[in-house]
Order: C-alpha cells, then sequence, then structure tokens
C-alpha cells in the first residue's frame, strides 16, 4: 500500500511561482463519484456496478476509454507571479509581484499498460486476481490560444491493449480560451527552481564558484595551515592534503607582516574578480538561460578590491545572474533548456564522477560518460544525456544562429512540425543554444592552430560528448579541447529543465489542415517517455459492512512509487488518499 498521500482532485495547487484551476477531472468525474456511491451501497463488493472486477464492467470501460470524444477532458488555467524589481528584491527590498494569467490549456490523458492483478489492500481469503487496476498515463496538451482542430486514431483491445489504427476520428473544435492581450511567449520573471536545486547539491554560490577549481577537501582545507595546492593539485581528488586558496582577510594580514610581499597563496576573493574567467563565464551563461542583470558597469566589484566594475572578459558591461531568470510562458510549461546548468554543474561535479569510479579513466572519456548520463545514479545532481539533448535543441535553434551574434528569437512551433523531436521543442528559446554554437568558432581556431602545429601550446583537439563531429557545422556539446590555454570542456553542453506541465507532443496532423494530431501525440509519449504505473484497488470482497470498502479507490502504488512522489528533489510528500 502506498505510503503517504495523494493529491486528488480539483482546486489549487501551488507550483514555484504559479499557480494552477483545475476546472475537471478523469479522476473526480469516474473514481470519486463512484467512491461516494459504492460506500453507501447494502450489499457492495463484487456485486456492485461500481467495482471493476470483470472485464466488461461499466467502470473499468470508462476507466480505459481512449474516445477522446467521449471520455472527460482537463481544462488547465495557469497563472504566474512574475518579479518585477528582480535586482532590488535581491539586495534586500521586497518583491513586487505581477500577476500573469491565466493561461489555457486542454488536457486529454489515456491509460496504457493496462492490467488487472492482484491487490495487497483486501483482506479476503482468497483475493480475486482482479483486484487492482494496474496503468500508467499518456498525456497530450492543447494550447487554447487559438481555435484548435484535432484528430485521434486511438482504440481500446479486449486484452486492454492499445491500437493505433488509420483511420482518424475529428474531435470537436476546441475554441480559444486565452485572453486576447495575452501570449505564449509572455515573459515571467522569477526564481528559477532547478538552479536553486543545483545549490543545494553545492551548499551555495561560494562552494560552488570554488568547486570550479577545486575539490571539497581542499575547500576544507582552506584556513587550516596547509600549503596551498599547486596549478596540477587543485581539482585533483588525490590531491587532499593542500588548500583551495587564502582567505582575503589572512592573505592580507599575511602581506602587511611580510612588508608587502603577497604569501605564497591564491587569495580565495579573486576567484570572485567580476572581470575574471570564472564570474565571467558564470555571467555569460547566466545571460544565454535569461538571467537578470544584477550589475551595471560603474558598481563596485565582488572581490572586496574597492575597484568599479567595467566589463567581463566576454565584454558584458552587466553581470547576469542564474538564481533569477525570465522565461516565455511556452519554457516554462513544456521545458527548456539550460545553458548554464549544462557546463557548470558538469564542471562542478567532476570530482563526484572521479570517486565514483572503480577505474581511472582519461579527461575525454571521463567527460563523455558524465555528459551521456551514464554516471548519473553516482552524481547528485542529475546531468541526463545533456550531449544528445543539446543535438536535439540545435535542430530546431541552429537556424537561428549567426555568426558574431549568437542565437535569439524562438524555435518553430508545436503545431508546424510532424517530427515528435521538433514538437517536445516547439517554441522554446533558442538563446541557450549561443554556448553551443560558439563552438563552432572556437573548435575551428583550434583545429587551424593544430594544423599548423600538432603540438602547439594551450591547444587541445575538440572532442564531442556524442562521439560525433558536430562541432565542425552546428556545434555540440564538447567533452574536451583547449582553445588558448582555456579549457572547453562542458561548453555547449545543455541541460534539460523539465517544465510545470509536462513533454507535449501535440504536432502538426498532416492529413487535416490544420489539426493537431492526438493520436501520435499520445503513442509518442508512450515510446518515448518513462512508464510511471499505479495500481489502484478497485474490486474490494464481496460482503456488507466490510472495512476494505472504504479502501475502493485507494492506491497499492501511485506514479510509479509505493511510498511517495517528490517535486524538485525536496523529497516532500506528495500523496494524500483519504
Amino acid at each position: 500500500m502506498v505510503n503517504g498521500k495523494v493529491i486528488r482532485g480539483g482546486g489549487f495547487l501551488v507550483i514555484v511561482g504559479s499557480y494552477i484551476w483545475l476546472d475537471q477531472t478523469f479522476t473526480n468525474n469516474v473514481v470519486n463519484k463512484a467512491k461516494t456511491v459504492y460506500g453507501g451501497l447494502i450489499g457492495g463488493g463484487l456485486g456492485s456496478m461500481y467495482n471493476a472486477c470483470s472485464s466488461d464492467s461499466d467502470t473499468l470501460k470508462k476507466l480505459t476509454s481512449v474516445s477522446l470524444v467521449e471520455k472527460p477532458h482537463s481544462d488547465l488555467k495557469y497563472s504566474f507571479y512574475s518579479i518585477d524589481n528582480p535586482k532590488e528584491y535581491l539586495d534586500g527590498s521586497n518583491a513586487n509581484v505581477i500577476e500573469k494569467g491565466p493561461y489555457a490549456l486542454r488536457k486529454y490523458s489515456v491509460a496504457h499498460e493496462v492490467a488487472q492483478t492482484p491487490s495487497s489492500l483486501t483482506s479476503a481469503s482468497s483475493p480475486d486476481p482482479n483486484g487492482n487496476l494496474e496503468y500508467s498515463t499518456a498525456n497530450v496538451y492543447l494550447v487554447l490560444d487559438r481555435d484548435v482542430a484535432s484528430t485521434s486514431n486511438m482504440e481500446r483491445n479486449a486484452d486492454l491493449s492499445l491500437t493505433f489504427s488509420d483511420t482518424k476520428m475529428i474531435l470537436p473544435t476546441a475554441k480559444r480560451a486565452l485572453a486576447s492581450h495575452l501570449s505564449m511567449n509572455d515573459s515571467i520573471v522569477n526564481l528559477s527552481p532547478d538552479y536553486l536545486s543545483f545549490l543545494g547539491v553545492v551548499n551555495d554560490e561560494v562552494n560552488m564558484i570554488l568547486s570550479l577549481k577545486c575539490t571539497s577537501e581542499q575547500i576544507t582545507n582552506i584556513g587550516s595551515g596547509k600549503s596551498q595546492c599547486t596549478d596540477n593539485e587543485l581539482g585533483d581528488f588525490t590531491a587532499s592534503n593542500c588548500a583551495c586558496c587564502m582567505m582575503d582577510d589572512d592573505f592580507e594580514l599575511a602581506k602587511s607582516r611580510n612588508t608587502g610581499t603577497p604569501p605564497p597563496f591564491t587569495n580565495c576573493n579573486s576567484y570572485f574578480d567580476d572581470e575574471g574567467p570564472i564570474m565571467s563565464m558564470l555571467s555569460l551563461l547566466a545571460s544565454h538561460d535569461g538571467g537578470v542583470a544584477i550589475k551595471s558597469a560603474g558598481e563596485k566589484k565582488y572581490d572586496r578590491s574597492g575597484n568599479n566594475f567595467s566589463s567581463t572578459i566576454y565584454g558584458q558591461t552587466q553581470i547576469h545572474t542564474a538564481l533569477i531568470q525570465s522565461h516565455s510562458v511556452n519554457d516554462l510549461m513544456f521545458g527548456f533548456p539550460s545553458a548554464y546548468l549544462g557546463r557548470v554543474a558538469f564542471l562542478s561535479q567532476i570530482e563526484y564522477a572521479k570517486r565514483s569510479l572503480s577505474s581511472a579513466f582519461g579527461k575525454t572519456e571521463l567527460a563523455k560518460r558524465m555528459l551521456t548520463g551514464q554516471v548519473d545514479e553516482d552524481l547528485p545532481f542529475k546531468l541526463g544525456n545533456a550531449a544528445r539533448y543539446t543535438s536535439q535543441v540545435g535542430s530546431v535553434c541552429f537556424s537561428a544562429c549567426e555568426d558574431g551574434g549568437g542565437c535569439s528569437g524562438y524555435a518553430p512551433g508545436r503545431h508546424e512540425t510532424t517530427n515528435v523531436d521538433k514538437i517536445k521543442l516547439g517554441g522554446i528559446n533558442c538563446k541557450p543554444y549561443t554556448t553551443t554554437f560558439d563552438t563552432i568558432a572556437k573548435c575551428k581556431a583550434v583545429d587551424a592552430a593544430l594544423q599548423i602545429n600538432p603540438n602547439a601550446d594551450g591547444f587541445e583537439m575538440c572532442h564531442c560528448a556524442d562521439g560525433s563531429d558536430d562541432w565542425t557545422n552546428k556545434g555540440c556539446c564538447l567533452a574536451s579541447g583547449m582553445h588558448n590555454h582555456n579549457d572547453l570542456s562542458g561548453q555547449g553542453c545543455l541541460f534539460e529543465v523539465a517544465g510545470i506541465v509536462d513533454p507535449n507532443y501535440a504536432g502538426l496532423d498532416m492529413s487535416i489542415a490544420g489539426a493537431i494530431d492526438l493520436g501520435t501525440a499520445l503513442q509518442t509519449w508512450i515510446d518515448k517517455e518513462v512508464s510511471e504505473p499505479s495500481a489502484e484497488f478497485l474490486c474490494p470482497a464481496a460482503g456488507l459492512e466490510i472495512d476494505e470498502h472504504a479502501k475502493f479507490g485507494h492506491y497499492d502504488s501511485f506514479a510509479g512509487s509505493d511510498e511517495h512522489i517528490t517535486y524538485y528533489h525536496t523529497g516532500n510528500d506528495r500523496i494524500r488518499q483519504d
């Protein structure tokens, strides 16, 4: 039995800077109403018309129906909270919050991998073999920013399996429900939950910045009296008896005691120089991700030098943060790429990967394994297959890039293509792909230098993490490479940020002008998304006033878990049954 709570039915659900109102849910219309009536029946159990014990029961037919014309859909309306004064908010002022929305979706769901199995919730001496209804759920969404025609071609077989036929059913046109002043490209400025999750892994931004150069032990050794790590020792987890750097106060004290001669240490504050390589890289990546500007030229630097900030090494005259980002409603709902997490989460976790592997791998092979998701089980922040995802983003965003100008604009919309991989990325902001596009020029410069001198100092050949040579034409997620002494490992890599809704495969139906192909969308979900089976108790024992009748509709497992569901890595219980 599920240990925890399942949230069911309609109402308000707070979701990190947004809320959602469910006008109608499938569970409310079928299971909950059946459960209410069932509890008051005399002679319930197997004799009740509301159980799903037999293959011809009405409840089973309703729960497993794939007729999108007849079965209830869910009309969803999302409203988002946008911070109007992000810089002032981060400086300590109260946030000026603006509500935007509601943004309307229509959700269709079907059960797949359906089976009837015994339940652990019954106390019957001979449990019915059909006690639980097991199923996974596939979802598809219509964006109601216009009148939308759609089709479906699903059929349920007698053995509860699904068939996708050549005959298509045309659904009633879904009417526009989005106000004329709203658009799916509207910008929402708010805290980034995935960046906050990442910070939870590295403790805070100070540790995160230091981890880009040093191991956790080398950071711990700061102020311990141990000697400064050499350049070769920095980041080497076997070099555990040296310090990453010296705190600024200690550094200045040692310097004054030595008549102005600096001690043989790196001042930790040098890593926080706004115009240095680390802060410049972080600001650039944050800007690609829509990170807001928090400092302009002329303001004091973060390194406590007292000097004014002028520009980063990339020519930026503003410092951007990944903590608060601006994203379109489309991206927030259905997912988007992150250049910041694609590189920084990789670089900061190399130590974890090295410690987890029983065999020592070279730098390039280790990076390939990390960036293709092969060591995710050993990483506190999972990277997924960043190499493959980066290539997929390139398939929709490369055309939005210009030499010397980066990438801008949006990918083609979902309703403009039948390619299922491109449909999933429909309408995303392409700016994060700028970091991938930049690998073309850098790797070509590396190649040219090595053509002249194969042993050129400060240059190493580029290697794509997916094993391709895409750096030559559209760019790629780099496992290794060096350009003029600058390490390119992890450059161009994009992290897949999940949307607060779901992936959406609702694409163009070529057979009917302007229609959305819901059948293909649901079939794609089934083929591509990981199944999260639920098991619901729908066949209790026969008899009068039996305790287990109150458990009708409860779950043995829910969404792939028999314990709890988590959201944004918090581990909080998300299941309520009573």
